[in-house]
């Protein structure tokens, strides 16, 4: 074999291997974003857990900025949960998230329950635990008509 002919095959070889590490890459990482609110709008601070269903991805986490949004950057595509956290509030699970190749994923906004709150406008009750440590302090309140959302 000449040295031309050498020269060429190692050519050659570098460019199917280049072509073969691309054609593994072609599958584009997505970005994820969504919101966070509660009853009364942004909830700022809470913490987001990007949760894979399928093997080979590992768990991400964030946390919400001041308006409520975060954000995933360069999520592989497959089948994801997302788990939201907050202090105050009831946690929150969006399963069966879809991220396919590439592109952008636009979350509906995830809305928080208040603990032995409101839920999106309408009173609840308190527990009868709360109610009889409120009731040693004040006996005098008629607490049938008591609500978190006043």
């Amino acid at each position: 074999m000449t040295i031309l002919t050498l020269g060429l095959r190692h050519g050659l070889l570098k460019f199917t291997f280049a072509f073969m590490f691309a054609a593994f890459e072609c599958k584009a990482a997505a970005v994820a974003q969504g919101v966070v609110r509660d009853p009364m709008g942004d909830v700022p601070g809470a913490k987001i857990t990007l949760t894979p269903q399928t093997e080979g991805h590992n768990m991400r986490a964030t946390v919400t900025n001041e308006s409520g949004a975060f954000s995933f950057q360069r999520v592989p595509p497959g089948e994801y949960e997302i788990i939201v956290r907050m202090r105050g509030f009831w946690q929150e699970s969006v399963s069966h998230v879809r991220v396919p190749d590439g592109g952008l994923v636009l979350l509906e906004p995830i809305r928080l329950r208040i603990i032995g709150g409101c839920e999106w406008g309408q009173p609840q009750p308190f527990t009868k635990r709360f109610l009889s440590r409120i009731k040693r302090t004040f006996s005098k309140v008629d607490y049938s008509k008591v609500s978190l959302c006043q």
